[in-house]
């Protein structure tokens, strides 16, 4: 309940938006965010950031200071060939290149 509430607050200031270890500005949907919020420390996720129009990787790093904990984010392009959006339909005699873009990933026929 207390961590819906902080991400409702978060989302609300934010608007899905982060900003990366190397200052540029990211963009999420609602969902997405909610993931990356959640998200446990030194892990990592693969989202479609919608300022980019791309698969990016974000690594959720907790580091502390002076007893006090920040959180960073490092962001990096998604480097996996197979999931840029195109992928190959095996059933075809021919195979063909088949375009089928999904938000939450990719879409396999």
């Amino acid at each position: 309940m207390i961590l819906k509430t902080i991400l409702g607050i978060a989302l609300f200031i934010n608007g899905g938006h982060i900003l990366s270890t190397n200052l540029k500005l990211h963009h999420y949907s609602d969902d997405d965010y909610k993931d990356i919020f959640y998200l446990k420390n030194n892990k990592s996720i693969t989202k479609h950031c919608e300022r980019h129009s791309e698969l990016e990787d974000i690594k959720k790093k907790k580091s502390y200071h002076n007893q006090e904990q920040n959180t960073v984010y490092k962001v990096t392009k998604h480097k996996n060939k197979a999931s840029s959006g195109i992928s190959l339909h095996s059933s075809c005699k021919n195979a063909r290149k088949i375009i089928k873009p999904h938000i939450g990933g990719i879409a396999y026929l």
